[in-house]
């Protein structure tokens, strides 16, 4: 099938609109509650809020761009924070490593990339943290989102 995108942007941006726990050396899908728009073709969801809020799927075969950001609490020190991409439960790569000493402030991580989707593929924004002592640690809401636009076929 065939759809020219110069007519119509095809994508999706969700955001979170509460924190999210991660727990300690575990990668978490983040659950997105909001889409603040989804614009798809043929009666497609991208992103439903209620059935499967981690997943964004593709309407069509091709070219993806994800982009994702993350805000970390700042409650804890000496630990590694990524994101990740994964498409159909598959881990993909990792964001670069990412390893500072926490502070009130938190840290802003992106994860970014372009990838060949087929139809009804979907792809997830993981979260990873190993603080000491198996401390779980939050993504903050209103630094959390996602974009997943259609570059073309």
């Amino acid at each position: 099938m065939s759809f020219n995108i110069t007519n119509r942007m095809i994508g999706c941006r969700a955001i979170r609109t509460t924190n999210q726990t991660i727990p300690w050396n575990a990668y978490t899908a983040i659950s997105f509650g909001t889409n603040t728009f989804e614009n798809s073709v043929n009666g497609a969801i991208i992103h439903s809020t209620s059935v499967n809020p981690t997943r964004f799927t593709a309407p069509l075969d091709g070219k993806y761009l994800c982009f994702g950001q993350l805000e970390w609490s700042g409650a804890n020190t000496d630990n590694t924070r990524l994101a990740v991409w994964r498409i159909n439960g598959t881990f993909v790569r990792a964001s670069p490593y990412l390893s500072y000493q926490g502070d009130s402030t938190g840290v802003f991580e992106n994860a970014q990339e372009v990838f060949s989707l087929l139809k009804d593929d979907y792809v997830e924004l993981l979260a990873y943290e190993d603080a000491s002592g198996s401390v779980p640690l939050d993504v903050i809401a209103n630094g959390c989102w996602a974009s997943f636009v259609l570059l073309g076929n």
